[in-house]
């Protein structure tokens, strides 16, 4: 009877160990998320524990995490996009209303757009394929098509084709929706200064894999291998 009692007592005394231990725990977190965040009547219920330094860099202010508090009459608003002036239209023969998925960023003086040029529904336009196509603005917001000269639509290489959905220097490649941009790192090879990410066409049964492409001009393309 005794040796049972005893086996009581230490399984109570688990019990209680354990209680303790997660009542601790619980105050360790409640004590780290006190020093990481208080309260107040005009904020926004949170103050962050170390300012974020963002720099000169613009911000898009889509929750609070960038906020620590919001006084007098301040708040967040949406604001709705209002029409302006058409930037650039995807009417070349080889684009159409499947056209989009772009890839924009600014390189130096230039800004450079790279797009699905695509006719939907593709059953009504058997003679066309999916493409991805160049522009290229001084200021983002009036682009030209440059002539390229690199892939043949309809028997001729006037434009601004850069990417196609095929084989390209051997490798058999989505072209129509690349994420391209421009590799900033101080130590890149002069032939790899940008880069396109592709999505490769599977080979019978096999799933579908990605592929890094290379240029040194944004224009010239070839497999990163």
């Amino acid at each position: 009877m005794k040796k049972r009692m005893n086996s009581n007592v230490n399984i109570l005394t688990f019990i209680l160990l354990v209680f303790c231990g997660l009542s601790f725990v619980e105050l360790d977190a409640q004590k780290l998320m006190k020093n990481s965040f208080s309260s107040s009547g005009d904020s926004l219920g949170y103050t962050l524990a170390q300012p974020i330094d963002i720099g000169s860099r613009l911000e898009l202010f889509v929750d609070n995490y960038l906020i620590e508090r919001l006084v007098g009459n301040a708040e967040i608003q949406l604001h709705h996009p209002k029409p302006q002036e058409i930037a650039i239209v995807h009417d070349a023969p080889w684009e159409g209303a499947g056209s989009g998925y772009h890839s924009i960023f600014k390189d130096g003086d230039k800004y450079r757009m790279y797009y699905k040029a695509w006719q939907h529904p593709i059953g009504q336009h058997k003679e066309h394929g999916l493409w991805c196509s160049y522009a290229e603005s001084e200021d983002g917001i009036n682009w030209t098509k440059p002539n390229l000269g690199l892939y043949e639509f309809q028997g001729s290489k006037q434009n601004n084709i850069v990417f196609i959905n095929g084989k390209m220097n051997g490798v058999d490649a989505d072209g129509g929706h690349p994420a391209v941009f421009k590799d900033e790192n101080p130590n890149v090879a002069s032939d790899a200064l940008y880069k396109a990410v592709l999505v490769l066409n599977p080979k019978d049964s096999e799933p579908r894999g990605l592929v890094v492409f290379k240029s040194s001009d944004g224009i010239q393309w070839s497999p990163l291998i």
